[in-house]
């Protein structure tokens, strides 16, 4: 090892419990990705807010201000467990500072998980090599990182996320009841987060119960362990169900709905159902979804001649004239000029026929509508740049350094998810009885299939939280790949 391989091990490899250095070097990274987005300038509208905002943002932010001047937390289609850090701000500052200070702490609690990921990867695997290499491998990462910037839900529920597994793993590792219920309220402020994770409660519950019957507890014992992972998410979700039944009259476990009343009231839904029902991308601000064919949310990165619309989608039910009335019925609707009566008119008949339309596919095309549409889907939520938000510009404004890295982070996002599936069948192969395993292949695997296969949304943002661990086994993938050309290589010299 030559003197210059020494300095830098020095510099780079530290014990796995100096976690001021590595916390740091996590900020590092993250605070320069954080101010390289920042410096993008993309509008917001929240005068002396420094990060970036989306259409979601509101629905995040607007309850809370409900909830100060009115004592009324709407709308409330949105749980609040975004809101609610956002609400301990506000009680002490105006919006601007309160805002900026969340994404400030999306930053220091996304470096800490850059940590507890790598600490997370030597306590499932036992291998310090591994941790190096996580650590890493997720602090450059540009994927997830880019979100930390956003006042939206997704940097705090990959970082908890990150912080569920941690201290489930550490659980299993030592036994240790409060990593349970430690991790039981990571997962609760998750599900708050992103209802849609609410299922790896069950998902948690089978690993531990079947983790624990594997060294022989008694059901008592383990009945008692399942209800302290799960005392966290009872308290919280019966406060939030007690108030939604004071409020509505009615029982709501998580969510009434995903979307705005607005949103619903309006043709997107059956709009956007329409387009997943044949394959097609629903998210509207992508310059390449095809419903920027029927006029939605133009923007000028993409005119909408450029989007077409497949041959092979048409039923006895309609056609491409029939879809040419719908973009029409759009343009007018979208007027400035057109009346509120003829607009609802027309939304009516819009989302009358685009339920048809999409009723005819799944009947007279069932091998497009449960085969091949999924299958789309999945490629285009899987395969592309990687580097979504990297910079506010077209591919041809880049100038040279900014075109270099973003050939870099494509490539290692592309590299990520190949090593990574090939990383969970290793993993899967090699440790057939590791709980904590097991939790990273499941939650890669759940989030998998769950967004482009059964919700048929294929946001990119939406894989974020799961990120973290395609990265984790892809690391597992590389390690095992280098050390079996190792010996590749030894048994060839031998030979020789």
């Amino acid at each position: 090892m030559t003197e210059t391989s020494i300095h830098l091990r020095k510099i780079f490899i530290r014990n796995h419990t100096d976690w001021k250095f590595w916390i740091g070097v996590a900020l590092l990274f993250k605070v320069s990705l954080f101010l390289l987005q920042i410096s993008q300038g993309r509008p917001n509208e929240i005068a002396g807010f420094i990060g970036n905002t989306s259409g979601d943002t509101e629905s995040y932010l607007k309850p809370i201000e409900g909830l100060l001047s009115t004592g009324n937390y709407t709308p409330d289609y949105r749980m609040p467990g975004y809101g609610t850090i956002y609400l301990l701000l506000r009680l002490v500052c105006p919006v601007a500072i309160a805002c900026n200070a969340v994404i400030i702490l999306q930053v220091l609690i996304a470096s800490i998980s850059v940590y507890l990921l790598a600490l997370t990867a030597r306590n499932c695997f036992n291998s310090e090599r591994l941790f190096y290499l996580s650590f890493y491998s997720f602090a450059i990462s540009s994927y997830a990182n880019l979100f930390d910037s956003y006042l939206l839900s997704d940097s705090f529920c990959t970082s908890t996320t990150i912080i569920y597994v941690f201290f489930f793993s550490l659980y299993l590792n030592y036994r240790d009841k409060k990593f349970l219920l430690y991790g039981g309220a990571s997962l609760t402020w998750v599900i708050f987060l992103r209802p849609m994770y609410a299922p790896l409660l069950i998902i948690s519950l089978i690993i531990l119960g079947y983790s624990e019957l594997a060294i022989q507890s008694r059901l008592k014992t383990i009945a008692r362990l399942l209800i302290i992972f799960l005392i966290p998410f009872f308290l919280v979700e019966s406060a939030w169900i007690t108030r939604n039944y004071l409020v509505h009259r009615k029982v709501i476990i998580l969510t009434k709905t995903l979307y705005s009343e607005q949103f619903q009231a309006s043709y997107l839904m059956e709009l956007m159902n329409f387009v997943k029902a044949w394959g097609g991308d629903r998210t509207w601000w992508n310059p390449n979804s095809e419903m920027r064919w029927f006029g939605v949310a133009q923007d000028g990165l993409r005119k909408p001649e450029n989007v077409s619309i497949p041959d092979y989608i048409y039923t006895s039910r309609f056609n491409i004239d029939s879809l040419k009335i719908i973009k029409s019925s759009i343009e007018i609707i979208n007027s400035d000029t057109t009346k509120e009566s003829t607009k609802d008119a027309l939304t009516f008949l819009i989302k009358r026929r685009l339920t048809a339309y999409t009723e005819s596919i799944k009947l007279e095309k069932p091998f497009l509508f449960y085969v091949k549409a999924p299958i789309l889907l999945t490629k285009r939520f899987f395969v592309h740049s990687g580097t979504y938000n990297l910079f506010n510009k077209v591919f041809s404004e880049l100038n040279p350094l900014e075109l270099l890295l973003k050939i870099f982070y494509s490539a290692y996002y592309l590299i990520s998810l190949i090593f990574g599936y090939l990383g969970l069948m290793v993993v899967g192969y090699k440790y057939p009885r590791n709980p904590k395993g097991h939790l990273i292949i499941a939650l890669l695997l759940y989030s998998t299939i769950l967004f482009p296969l059964i919700l048929k949304q294929i946001e990119f943002r939406y894989f974020l939280p799961a990120y973290p661990f395609l990265l984790l086994l892809a690391c597992c993938f590389t390690l095992f790949l280098i050390d079996h050309l190792k010996k590749l290589f030894k048994r060839t010299t031998t030979q020789a």
